[in-house]
């Protein structure tokens, strides 16, 4: 998938000049970004042609894996796609070299291409490619407010967009950045309700012998009646935590806070829950907002 709608810097590292045997790379300024599945270079030595050509092939190992490349020429000129599927993301000509980028989804495993021609000056050429495959974000993100952003409404309503495997989502909210990055449930708040009762009782039932179990209280032999002892013990006790508003079913992907402090910074971080998954939960990242 290609990261959230928005504008981002595309950083170009190139060195040297454009030889015979070059590469090159592209990277999006702060986005994460796993690495490569495959990668694949070429160059040719120029021509007397006013016009010439280069392609690279690549092998993906994913369905809708992404190819993203670089090409460069080591004269002016203008890069255009050579092939109907690629779409261009930005091309560069000056009186010294020209360079262009594309990106391309291909919906299936095995060979593919990018293809480039180059008009007016096709001195020597150098072609970098990548294939990156479908991320799946298992945490929360995308979260409005945006992430920093300052002059924010009180009385404005929280919102994100769920992780892959989320099953519910906590959500933690406060004016300290440890309390909130460190911000957990009470340990026998099983689900999230922030009461100790029957909703509690049930988790573990479903979990009972698991070795693995989130309501595995002592940590030993997985969940069983040893386990249920130590819940008992907090039976009927109401047990928020400061930053910790509470388990929200998937679905409810906003949070209302009822009201901001004015002229505050706020962290907030919403973890993604499965209860019948090992890795849940997935802890998610402590956003920042300013409120007028």
């Amino acid at each position: 998938n290609l990261p959230a709608a928005g504008t981002y810097t595309v950083v170009v590292n190139f060195d040297g000049a454009v030889l015979v045997s070059s590469g090159g790379a592209v990277s999006l300024k702060n986005v994460q970004q796993q690495p490569p599945e495959a990668v694949a270079t070429h160059s040719q030595p120029g021509s007397s042609s006013p016009v010439g050509s280069i392609y690279t092939s690549i092998v993906t190992e994913t369905v809708n894996s992404w190819l993203i490349d670089t090409v460069a020429n080591s004269g002016f000129g203008d890069f255009k796609p050579n092939d109907p599927w690629m779409t261009e993301r930005w091309d560069i000509e000056n009186v010294i070299v020209s360079g262009a980028c594309a990106t391309k989804l291909v919906p299936y495993v095995g060979y593919s291409k990018m293809s480039w021609i180059h008009y007016t000056n096709s001195n020597n050429l150098a072609h970098s490619i990548a294939a990156f495959a479908p991320s799946i974000d298992t945490k929360a993100h995308n979260p409005q407010p945006s992430d920093e952003q300052s002059g924010v409404d009180v009385n404005s309503i929280l919102s994100w967009t769920a992780g892959a495997y989320a099953g519910s989502h906590d959500v933690y909210l406060g004016t300290d950045f440890n309390d909130v990055n460190e911000g957990q449930r009470h340990f026998c708040d099983l689900d999230g309700s922030m009461w100790i009762d029957f909703g509690d009782v049930r988790v573990m039932a479903s979990q009972f012998l698991d070795l693995s179990g989130t309501a595995d209280l002592d940590d030993l032999n997985g969940v069983n009646l040893v386990d249920l002892t130590i819940l008992n013990g907090y039976w009927g006790e109401f047990v928020a935590e400061d930053v910790f508003m509470g388990n929200q079913p998937v679905d409810v992907n906003t949070f209302d806070p009822n009201g901001l402090g004015p002229a505050q910074t706020h962290y907030w971080r919403i973890d993604e829950v499965n209860d019948v998954c090992d890795d849940s939960p997935w802890t998610g990242d402590v956003w920042q907002l300013t409120t007028q």
